[in-house]
């Protein structure tokens, strides 16, 4: 899913005029952000259910946090080799879905993040 993601936020970084580097920045942003609010979501929904018992994820320092998420973002930017995007090309760009699938990204972005300002964070 990830994958595809990608692909389609690189290809039309690409077909706007995007280098090639710049392309695949925006779709590692992309990717981070749609992981993150995935993620997110998760232990919103994991804390809403078992309530108090994770309060130690809410009282970490703001430091830890933005140190984590840098590291993350690192992590999505290493995973996205130029071999693995050689890869991904040939799977999904050769493909006219991704024309397409641009609602779909958006819907896999912003439905959990309206589930996640619906559910709430400090609930």
């Amino acid at each position: 899913m990830y994958n595809y993601v990608f692909a389609v936020i690189y290809n039309w970084a690409i077909r706007k005029g995007k280098g090639q580097w710049l392309s695949m920045q925006h779709a590692c942003n992309g990717v981070t952000f749609t992981l993150l609010t995935h993620l997110a979501l998760i232990l919103a929904i994991v804390k809403r259910y078992f309530g108090t018992k994770l309060d130690q994820f809410a009282s970490m320092e703001k430091s830890s946090i933005i140190i984590g998420v840098v590291l993350f973002f690192i992590a999505v930017r290493l995973f996205y080799s130029k071999k693995r995007i050689q890869k991904i090309e040939s799977k999904y760009i050769a493909r006219e879905k991704l024309k397409k699938g641009g609602r779909l990204v958006l819907s896999l972005i912003f439905i959990p993040l309206v589930a996640l300002i619906i559910i709430g964070w400090q609930s």
